[in-house]
């Protein structure tokens, strides 16, 4: 039997509550800018950092993640975090995808560049960039819809970086849109426009399914 040829993978993790068109292009920015083969996004169960949250139910949210990346073969999506339930710890992903996949190198780790100064309060912080090359992406400042009008948070992290060790890390050269799946979700319930943030079959199923439609409870 002829072994499978190893191929270089990076992974993007994410509640993906929708997924929507940003999460897609600093995915394809990473494939072409760093020339990856397949980058692998993992939708999380229940993240360390957003145990509160009440995200769509997994697989709903599985269903609108394999929509989204069905037009692009570099795409892949894997449901080990949801299939192991709990709360998703980042390391627990990287070791599984070095058991699963004939990986070529390191196995690259996609972030935000908002994560950069708590990085080092990850589970196994230090043992994870062992094991991975930590690829940075430029992130829209926080989107708000509010009365009717988008705002974006200003709010700078600078401070919070200056107070913390920040991580080696290669930075990518991408366009951050301004995109949120908060500001999609509340878009929404608003009744406000959104339906070019995502891919059309995204939009598609998400209408049809009156997702983050605000019910009144009687």
């Amino acid at each position: 039997m002829a072994k499978k040829m190893s191929k270089r993978i990076a992974m993007l993790g994410g509640s993906f509550d929708p997924v929507h068109n940003g999460h897609l292009s600093l995915a394809e920015n990473v494939q072409i800018e760093l020339g990856y083969d397949k980058i692998l996004f993992f939708p999380t169960s229940i993240s360390p950092f957003k145990q509160d949250a009440t995200p769509l139910a997994n697989s709903e949210r599985l269903t609108l993640l394999n929509y989204a990346v069905e037009c692009n073969s570099h795409f892949a999506v894997d449901d080990f975090e949801l299939r192991q339930q709990g709360v998703s710890y980042t390391i627990e992903t990287i070791r599984y995808c070095y058991e699963q996949y004939h990986i070529d190198g390191k196995l690259g780790l996609i972030i935000g560049h908002d994560l950069l100064a708590h990085f080092y309060q990850w589970h196994e912080a230090e043992t994870i960039l062992q094991l991975v090359d930590l690829i940075v992406g430029q992130r829209p400042e926080k989107m708000v819809v509010k009365n009717g009008r988008k705002r974006v948070n200003s709010k700078s992290t600078s401070d919070a970086r200056a107070s913390n060790r920040i991580p080696p890390y290669i930075q990518l050269q991408n366009e951050a849109l301004q995109i949120s799946s908060t500001y999609i979700r509340t878009a929404i319930e608003q009744g406000k426009a959104w339906r070019y943030l995502v891919p059309e079959k995204v939009y598609n199923y998400i209408v049809e399914k009156r997702y983050y439609k605000h019910e009144t409870k009687n």
